[in-house]
Formats: C-alpha cells, structure tokens, sequence
C-alpha cells in the first residue's frame, strides 16, 4: 500500500502505522488525533502526511528534518497570548479585497501569502506562522535572522523552505518596519480601520 486515506475517521490515536513500509502518502485529516508518535518515523518512504483538523499541540520536528510535506491546519499549534492581534491568512486576503491597498502593501500581503503556501505546514493564524519562523531562529524575524535561516536550509531537502524565506526576505523591499511582526501588525491595524 503506497498511499492511505484515512480522513474523517474518529481517530484518536496512530498505531501500528510502521508496519506499513511502503507508504508514500498518509491523510490522517479530520480526526481526534491529538500527538504524532514518534514510531511515524519508521515510515521511511513517507513524503506528504496530511494532518489538518486533529487536535495536535505538536509536530515532532524530525518529520521536517527527513523533508516530508506536513499539511496540519486547524490544530493546536500554540498562539500569540495577544489575541487583539490574531490575523488569519484568510482575513488578510479578505483585508485587501475589501480595502483600497497600495501597491507596497499588496506585494508585502503577495508575498507573505507565497511564503505560507510554500512552507511545509499550513497555519490558520499568520502569527502560528511566524511563531515557528521565531522558534527556528530563536529570535524575532528579522531580514539578518531569515537570511541565517536560509543558509541553514541550504540544501535539496529543503527546497520549499527556501522559496518561502525569500518570499518573506522581499517584504523587506517594500517595508521600512524592521521585523516581520511589526510589519505584520501596522499593516493589518491600517486595513482594519
């Protein structure tokens, strides 16, 4: 068996899934899962695990270090504790069809939707996204901080990660914030009024 649709299925829990050495492809969506086991990396032929509304609090970072594609919206991943400043991708797409935007900001929201569709996991909220970023770095998202991320990511494996930090490295060509989240909060506080 290479690939397993096991969506919508009241899962609870992932179990004797190594035994399935072939496996290319597993959707585990829309399930109760609530903690990935580590035995899920005994899956070595193992490319895209699809993931999206469980109740996962986290990803073991090792799925990432093999290169598989992990899609897992709607989990929970942790959040900013200032949720007044909470913005969903959605949201920020409905921002700028509702609102005259200038061409700065639509290249800065382009390319931030670019950076979100290009990295492995698929976020609800833009903040899960660039808390992750922070946690990689260990500090605030800044144009140094992604350009040191990106040579750690310098490699064949990591192709997508690299397309999604020089999609977030352009933002810096049309913002004068700083870091990623300031710049994130002052657009976002413009189009809301």
């Amino acid at each position: 068996m290479r690939y397993l649709n096991l969506n919508n299925n009241k899962i609870e829990e992932i179990k004797d899934i190594c035994k399935l050495k072939r496996l290319i492809e597993l959707n585990l969506s829309n399930n109760k899962i609530n903690k990935i086991p580590k035995t899920i990396l005994g899956l070595k032929k193992i490319e895209k695990l699809y993931l999206s509304n469980n109740k996962i609090k986290e990803i073991p970072k090792a799925l990432f270090q093999k290169g598989i594609y992990v899609k897992a919206e709607n989990n929970l991943f942790k959040v900013p504790k200032n949720k007044s400043k909470l913005v969903s991708f959605h949201e920020l797409v409905d921002l700028v069809r509702n609102n005259e935007v200038n061409e700065s900001d639509e290249k800065i929201i382009d390319n931030l939707l670019d950076a979100h569709r290009d990295w492995r996991i698929c976020y609800r909220y833009v903040n899960e996204f660039f808390d992750d970023l922070e946690d990689k770095v260990n500090r605030e998202l800044t144009k140094k901080s992604l350009e040191l991320l990106m040579k750690k990511y310098w490699d064949i494996n990591y192709l997508w990660e690299l397309e999604s930090l020089t999609s977030l490295l352009d933002i810096f060509n049309f913002t004068d914030a700083v870091n990623l989240r300031e710049m994130l909060y002052k657009l976002v506080n413009k189009l809301r009024k």
